[in-house]
């Protein structure tokens, strides 16, 4: 992949996004964060990526930071809990607006990809209980799915499953359109989740999909590739 290709992380400071930004520069993309605090960005990255200083709540420098790149990857959360509904929507469902606003009006034409959850679409007590304390998170990240498919951009929306952390390559991956429910069994590691988004950004096959993404139960030889061309399109 050539080194010219910018890659936006939304959310790169911890999580999923630092696990995403390492296999980007392993993979000798561009990298370009949004983070909030930047001597925690500097710590983490050094001056392996480029650093805009900025708030998803009031949209402070997204304009500058959607500015001339190819991709852009959007894991960015609220990881306080408990917290209320207002901080949910004010910084997961208004700033992936934002964002995607200002990629429109930056003339974004690459693929923007997207960490969603398993449960946002069936109900269990391990989604009511996750929504109570963490202010209906489940609810508005499919309403954040839905921004993205309403935006007209080249996407891939990921539904991951219970994120762990370490034990990434170790265990085969699943990628389905099954709608999983909120269940610990469904689990997958953050460095797995990383390695689907960077394969995305190469493969056509996981354009304009959403798929749930979990451990496999059983080993198969099938790339990611294939699995991404095993799914359907959104309609």
């Amino acid at each position: 992949m050539s080194k010219e290709e910018k890659v936006l992380v939304i959310g790169a400071t911890q999580g999923t996004g630092f696990e995403v930004v390492q296999m980007l520069l392993k993979d000798n993309y561009d990298v370009r964060i949004f983070a909030r605090n930047e001597e925690k960005a500097r710590g983490k990255f050094g001056e392996r990526v480029e650093i805009i200083i900025g708030d998803l709540q009031n949209g402070e420098n997204l304009s500058e930071a959607t500015k001339n790149c190819d991709h852009i990857i959007f894991t960015a959360g609220v990881t306080k809990r408990p917290c209320g509904e207002d901080l949910i929507i004010q910084t997961e469902f208004e700033g992936m607006k934002k964002t995607l606003q200002s990629a429109k009006e930056n003339d974004f034409n690459g693929k923007f990809l997207f960490i969603s959850s398993i449960g946002v679409k069936k109900s269990n007590w391990a989604s009511k209980l996750l929504n109570f304390i963490k202010g209906n998170a489940l609810k508005w990240r499919l309403a954040m799915e839905d921004e993205i498919r309403k935006s007209g951009f080249v996407y891939t929306i990921v539904r991951a499953g219970y994120l762990m952390n370490g034990g990434g390559g170790k265990k085969p991956i699943e990628l389905s359109q099954t709608e999983y429910p909120l269940y610990l069994k469904y689990r997958i590691a953050r460095k797995d989740v990383a390695r689907i988004f960077v394969e995305a950004l190469k493969n056509i096959e996981a354009n304009n999909k959403t798929f749930d993404a979990v451990w496999a139960k059983e080993q198969d030889n099938l790339s990611l590739k294939e699995k991404f061309a095993s799914l359907e399109k959104d309609s």
